[in-house]
């Protein structure tokens, strides 16, 4: 009897260990996708869960591919950090020189439009970044807007002021800067959420037409960007890329 119970126990320790070993490789087969969190309609926290068009494009992405996921969402440079550390993969980020000695990217998923926002009637030439010399100008914490403007900004052609957007949409307001770095479609919502009282424009020259990617820590997700490309010209060629979009700009 005791020789039966030693054996049966022996085979509920293997069939835990065998059941615990499968769990481990499952949740190891999950995708951590890395979105930040406050940057709508791209990317954004509704409720607790990550939403916008980046979401909705990398996770349709996804699904066609047939891979596990979960998604996180933080600041930009805590969502950098952690996909440096291969502990995600980060999502819609620009490349710059100093990005391409971590990351491995994906091929481009999206567009971005980047723009100067001035106070109406405030407009003034702009062509390059060197239109940029004396002036003020908001960026927003850990982020970058091109190589010319990276650079420009380290040799303090103009001063940048950091913050959040609605901080930095204030500052525009009362005059203390010049313009304010912002995105064609996040501008927009923004100031309706703020109830901005003073009208905006656009400079008519785009500070920069930025290539958005995914990206993962070099060497570790090759074959998952690479199946991530298929797989986004498949839905481009279908239609179903297309659709996310005028979802969130019906004008194109």
């Amino acid at each position: 009897m005791f020789k039966l119970a030693r054996t049966v126990s022996f085979s509920l320790i293997t069939l835990l260990l065998s059941c615990l070993s499968m769990l481990s490789r499952a949740e190891s087969d999950v995708e951590t996708l890395i979105f930040y969190d406050d940057f709508p309609p791209f990317c954004y926290l509704d409720d607790g869960q990550a939403k916008g068009l980046f979401v909705d494009v990398v996770t349709a992405i996804f699904d066609d591919m047939g891979e596990a996921y979960e998604t996180k969402s933080y600041p930009i440079k805590r969502a950098l950090l952690f996909a440096s550390k291969g502990q995600g993969i980060v999502v819609g980020i620009l490349k710059n020189e100093e990005r391409q000695k971590i990351f491995d990217y994906s091929s481009s998923f999206y567009t971005e439009k980047s723009m100067l926002f001035v106070s109406k009637g405030h407009t003034f030439p702009f062509s390059s970044v060197n239109d940029l010399k004396g002036k003020s100008v908001g960026v927003k914490l850990g982020w970058s807007y091109g190589s010319k403007f990276d650079q420009a900004r380290k040799t303090q052609l103009f001063t940048p002021v950091v913050g959040e957007p609605k901080q930095l949409y204030t500052l525009l307001k009362t005059g203390r800067l010049d313009a304010v770095v912002g995105n064609e479609l996040s501008v927009p919502r923004l100031t309706k959420v703020m109830n901005y009282p003073v009208k905006l424009e656009p400079l008519p020259t785009p500070l920069l037409m930025a290539d958005l990617y995914i990206a993962a820590k070099k060497g570790t997700k090759a074959d998952l960007i690479e199946k991530f490309n298929n797989h986004m010209a498949k839905i481009k060629m279908n239609g179903e890329y297309k659709s996310i979009l005028k979802k969130y700009n019906p004008i194109n």
